[in-house]
C-alpha cells in the first residue's frame, strides 16, 4: 500500500505542479494580455497626440505660407512703387540741378579784367 501511496502522492504532486503551472501561464498571459492592451493604449494615445500635432503643424505651416505670399505681394508692390519714386526722385534731383545751373549761370561773377565797361550815356 505504501508504494500505491507514494504513485498517487507523486501523481497528485504531479497534477498540482502542472495546475501550479498552468495558473502561473493563465496569469502572466492575463498580465501580458493586460500589458498589450496597456501598450495599444498607449500606442493609439501616441498616434493620436502626433495626428493632432501634424495636423497642428500643417495648419501652422499653411498659416505662414499666406502670410509668406502676402508679405512677398506687400513687398513687390513697394518695390515698384519706391521704383517709380526712385524714377521720379531721379527726373526732379536733374531738373533741380539744371535749373540751379541756370541761376548760377544768370548770376556769376563776372571779374572786372573779363568785362567789358558799361557805358553809360
Amino acid at each position: 500500500m505504501s508504494d500505491s501511496v507514494n504513485v498517487i502522492s507523486d501523481k497528485m504532486l504531479a497534477l498540482v505542479h502542472d495546475a501550479t503551472r498552468a495558473a502561473y501561464d493563465f496569469a502572466i498571459a492575463i498580465e501580458l494580455r493586460h500589458n498589450v492592451k496597456a501598450a495599444m493604449l498607449a500606442d493609439e494615445r501616441s498616434l493620436r497626440a502626433l495626428a493632432e500635432a501634424i495636423a497642428e503643424l500643417e495648419a501652422e505651416n499653411a498659416r505662414l505660407k499666406a502670410e509668406n505670399a502676402k508679405l512677398k505681394a506687400e513687398i513687390e508692390q513697394r518695390a515698384d512703387h519706391e521704383s517709380y519714386l526712385s524714377q521720379e526722385f531721379a527726373n526732379t534731383y536733374y531738373e533741380k540741378n539744371a535749373r540751379i545751373a541756370e541761376l548760377e549761370e544768370a548770376q556769376r561773377w563776372i571779374p572786372v579784367s573779363e568785362r567789358l565797361p558799361e557805358v553809360q550815356e
